[in-house]
C-alpha cells in the first residue's frame, strides 16, 4: 500500500518482542534501566545530566535515555561548560575536539555549519537535529538555518548511519543540539564581550519560576554581536532572542513552548581562492588572508523564526507519550561575486556572480510512546512513533557568467555595477517525509541489546513557478535498521558491536535537471567503552567500516551534479573525557580514516575525496585553582587533505594551539560575587594555513588569531 502525504496522520505501530535466551539472574545483579517521568523530560536532564565537561547519558542515539557506557555505538558530547570555555562561535566549531569530525571545510567562514563526519560531508547543513527534530535546512539552496551556540545547552555527535531513528541522513552521522530550557531554580547572567577584528557584543540568559509551586517557569536568552571578517570589507552582524516557557500542567503532564528569532543582516565572507596562490605560489604571488574576490557591495541577509512545542504525558507508570511540533520560516537574500580561476598566465581572475531571493517554510511533527516493562529476567524499553516533515523553498535566482570584469590581484579594482540576467530560475523545491519507527532496548543481566527499525516515504520535487512544470521529482520509500549488542563487565569495560543502514534522497540534479538516485549506506562498527567505577570519565575506542553508494559530486564551476559511484570509509577512533581530579579535566581525541572512491563512474577508483583528512588529533585540558582562577588550552592537528578528487595536490597539515583564562572576581572580594572575567585565544600563534579545498579553484584560508575577552555577571 502506498503511503500518501495528503493527510499525514501520525500512526503508531506496535512492536512484538522477540524471543531471547533467558538465564538465572536476580534483579540485584543487573544494572536497571533508568526510571522516567514527565517532568524530567523537559529540563536540563532531557538528554542526560552534564557534569562540567562530562556526561553519562544521551537519548539521541537510541531515542531513549540510555547511559553512554551501555550504548552500542560511538557518541561524542560537547557540554555547555566546553562551549563557554572555548568561546565557540558556531555549531561546527564545537566539534573541533571531537573524534571523527572535521569542521574546516570552508575555513574562517561561519555563514553555515559545515561538518564532515567519518569522511562524508554532503548535505551537511540539512544534517542537524535541534531538540530531537531535524532543523530542515535546504542544503541545495542558500536557505540553511543556524542556531547560535550561546542558545545551546549541549551537542551530541552521533556517528554512523542513523536512518533507523531519524530517516534520511548523511552516512557519517549527524549533529544533534539541545537548546537551553527553563529551569525550576532562578539563574541569571549578563555578558559583555569584545576582541580583535572589532568583535563586540552582549548577551543575557534569564530563567526563573512564576509561582511558588514552581509549576510554571520561563527562560529568556538574547544575543547581539558584530565583527569584521578577516577578509577585506566584510562584516558579520547577528541579533537573536529566544523565549521559552515550561508548564507542569499536572504531576504527569508537561508543556514546553519555545521560540527562536534570529536576524543576520550581514554574514561575512564566504568565498574560496585558487590552489595556485594559496597552497602554492602563482608566478611568485600568494594571496593574503584578507584578500577578497567579492565586491564590497555583495550582500547576504538571513532572517529566521522557529516555533516549537513539546507535550509529554505519563499515562501509566514508566509509559510516556510525547508530541513535538515545530514550524520554521526563513527569508534569505544573497548577492555574491566569486572567482572562477586564473585567466591564462596573467594575474587576473575570472569572476561570476549571482543574486538570489529565497523563502523557506517548514514544519515537522513527531509523536512517540516510550515505555518499560519486564518479561521474566529480561528488561525492555520500547519507543514507538512516527514523524512527518515538510519543507517548501521558493527560490528566485539569476546569474552573470558573461560580463563581470576580471579582477587583477596585484591591483584589484572593485565597485563594478553589473546585472544578473543569465540562467534565470523561479523554482519551488519541496520535500515531504513520513516515517514510522520502532526501537527496543533490552537488558539481560550484563547484556545490552538495541534494535531499531524504520520505514520512510519521501517525496521531493522541483517545480518551475512560471510554467508550472515539474523539472524533476522523486517519490519512493526505504526501510532501514540498526542492531547493537554490548556486554558490560563489572570492571567498567563494555565491548560492543553494531550494524546500521541508512539512506539520503538526493536534492541534487544532473545537467538535465533530473534528480539523482538516493544514496544508500551500511556500516559495521565494533568498539570498547570504559568508565572507572564512581567516575564520570569515559573512554571510547571504535573501529568502523562504512560504505555508501550512489554518491553525487558537484561539477567544478557548474550548477549541476554527476553520479560518481561508491565511497568506502574505514577508520579507528579514540576519545577520552577524563576527570583526572575534581579540579583537572583532560579530553583527547584521535581519528584515523581512509576514505576511497570505488566503482567510480568518473575514473576515480582508489582516490580519496577532497576534505577527508586521514588523521585528526586533539588534546584539551582545563584546571580550576582554589583562588578562583581557571586556565585551559588545547592543541589540534589535521593531516594533509587532498585538494581535489583526482588527488593531484595536497593541502599541507596544520597544528593549532588554543588557550584561555577565566577568573572569578568574587574570590577577591565578596562584594564582587558573581562577577567573572575571561579571555580566550584561538590559533594562538596566528598561523596562516589553508584548511581545505573543494577542488583546485576553491581553497579556504583558516581563521587567524582570534582573541575574545568577556565580562560576565551571574546571580
Amino acid at each position: 500500500m502506498k503511503i500518501t502525504f495528503k493527510q499525514p496522520f501520525i500512526l503508531l505501530v506496535m512492536l512484538a518482542n522477540p524471543l531471547l535466551v533467558y538465564a538465572d539472574t536476580t534483579d540485584e545483579e543487573v544494572v536497571k534501566l533508568d526510571t522516567i517521568s514527565a517532568t524530567t523530560l523537559n529540563n536540563d536532564d532531557l538528554v542526560g545530566q552534564t557534569f562540567g565537561y562530562t556526561t553519562n547519558s544521551s537519548n539521541i542515539a537510541t531515542r531513549t535515555k540510555l547511559p553512554l557506557l551501555y550504548t552500542g555505538q560511538a557518541v561524542s558530547v560537547v557540554t555547555r561548560q566546553q562551549i563557554e570555555d572555548q568561546r565557540l562561535e558556531s555549531l561546527s566549531e564545537a566539534l573541533n575536539y571531537s573524534a571523527g569530525a572535521f569542521s574546516g571545510l570552508v575555513g574562517a567562514a561561519r555563514r553555515y555549519d559545515y561538518v564532515a563526519i567519518r569522511g562524508f560531508n554532503e548535505n551537511m547543513t540539512d544534517n542537524v537535529l535541534i531538540d530531537g527534530q531535524r532543523l530542515l535546512s535546504d542544503s541545495n539552496t542558500y536557505s540553511s538555518m543556524q542556531i547560535d551556540p550561546y542558545f545551546i545547552e549541549r551537542i551530541d555527535l552521533i556517528k554512523g548511519p542513523v536512518s533507523s531513528s531519524y530517516g534520511r541522513a548523511t552516512p557519517g552521522g549527524l549533529v544533534a543540539a539541545t537548546t537551553k530550557r527553563p529551569l525550576h531554580e532562578a539563574y541569571h547572567e549578563i555578558n559583555v564581550f569584545g576582541g580583535n577584528r572589532d568583535q563586540h557584543g552582549m548577551s543575557f540568559d534569564l530563567t526563573d519560576t512564576f509561582d511558588k509551586s514552581k509549576n510554571i517557569s520561563y527562560r529568556l536568552t538574547g544575543l547581539l554581536k558584530k565583527s569584521h571578517s578577516q577578509n577585506d570589507d566584510h562584516r558579520s552582524n547577528r541579533y537573536a532572542i529566544s523565549p521559552s516557557l515550561s508548564w507542569n500542567i499536572s504531576p504527569s503532564t508537561n508543556l514546553l513552548l519555545q521560540a527562536y528569532f534570529q536576524n543576520d543582516p550581514r554574514a561575512g565572507y564566504h568565498g574560496g581562492l585558487p590552489a595556485e596562490g594559496t597552497i602554492n605560489s602563482y608566478n611568485g604571488f600568494k594571496f593574503s588572508r584578507s584578500f577578497s574576490d567579492a565586491e564590497p557591495s555583495d550582500q547576504f541577509h538571513r532572517r529566521q523564526q522557529i516555533f516549537s512545542t513539546q507535550l509529554t504525558h505519563m499515562f501509566a507508570p514508566d509509559w510516556i507519550f510525547a508530541s513535538k511540533i515545530r514550524f520554521a520560516d526563513v527569508h534569505t537574500y544573497s548577492k555574491q561575486t566569486w572567482q572562477l580561476g586564473w585567466a591564462d598566465t596573467s594575474f587576473d581572475l575570472y569572476r561570476a556572480g549571482g543574486e538570489t531571493t529565497e523563502h523557506l517554510k517548514s514544519w515537522s511533527l513527531d509523536n512517540s510512546i516510550t515505555g518499560k516493562f519486564k518479561t521474566g529476567s529480561l528488561q525492555h524499553e520500547v519507543v514507538i512513533g512516527s514523524d512527518y516533515q515538510h519543507r517548501k523553498t521558493e527560490s528566485d535566482a539569476a546569474y552573470n557568467y558573461s560580463s563581470i570584469p576580471m579582477l587583477n590581484v596585484l591591483n584589484p579594482r572593485y565597485g563594478m555595477n553589473v546585472g544578473y540576467t543569465d540562467y534565470p530560475s523561479y523554482q519551488t523545491l519541496r520535500l515531504r517525509q513520513l516515517g514510522f519507527y520502532v526501537r527496543e532496548n533490552m537488558q539481560f543481566g550484563q547484556w545490552f541489546a538495541s534494535i531499531g527499525l524504520r520505514h520512510d516515504r519521501v517525496s521531493t520535487s522541483i517545480t518551475n513557478r512560471v510554467t508550472g512544470l515539474r523539472g524533476s521529482e522523486y517519490d519512493g520509500g526505504k526501510t532501514t535498521w540498526n542492531a547493537s549488542l554490548l556486554y558490560a563487565f563489572e570492571n567498567g569495560i563494555s565491548p560492543y558491536i553494531n550494524y546500521s543502514t541508512g539512506f539520503n534522497p538526493n536534492t541534487y540534479s544532473d545537467i538535465n535537471g533530473k534528480l539523482l538516485q538516493p544514496t544508500e549506506s551500511a556500516q559495521w562498527e565494533a568498539g570498547i567503552k570504559y568508565q572507572p567505577e564512581g567516575s564520570n570519565s569515559l573512554y571510547t575506542l571504535s573501529f568502523y567500516d562504512l560504505r555508501q553508494k550512489n554518491v553525487a559530486n558537484r561539477v567544478v564551476n557548474g550548477n549541476y551534479y554527476i553520479p560518481s559511484g561508491q565511497v568506502n570509509s574505514k577508520g579507528i577512533e579514540f576519545e577520552a573525557k577524563i576527570d583526572v581530579t575534581e579540579k583537572w579535566f583532560v579530553q583527547t581525541a584521535i581519528a584515523y580514516n581512509q576514505t576511497k572512491f570505488k566503482h567510480s563512474t568518473i575514473g576515480l577508483d582508489g582516490k580519496t575525496p577532497y576534505q577527508s583528512p586521514k588523521l585528526t588529533a586533539a588534546l584539551w585540558s582545563n584546571y580550576n585553582f582554589d583562588n578562583g582562577l581557571s586556565i585551559n588550552g588545547g592543541v589540534r592537528h589535521v593531516s594533509g587533505v587532498w585538494a581535489d578528487h583526482a588527488n593531484t595536490l595536497k593541502v599541507p597539515p596544520v597544528t593549532l594551539v588554543d588557550i584561555g583564562v577565566k577568573y572569578d572576581l568574587g574570590s577577591l572580594n565578596s562584594q564582587l560575587k558573581g562577577l567573572q572575567t575571561s579571555i580566550s585565544i584561538n590559533n594562538l600563534f596566528d598561523k596562516k594555513y589553508v584548511s581545505s579545498c573543494a577542488g583546485l579553484n576553491y581553497c579556504y584560508y583558516g581563521e587567524g588569531r582570534n582573541i575574545l575577552a568577556n565580562i560576565a555577571y551571574k546571580w
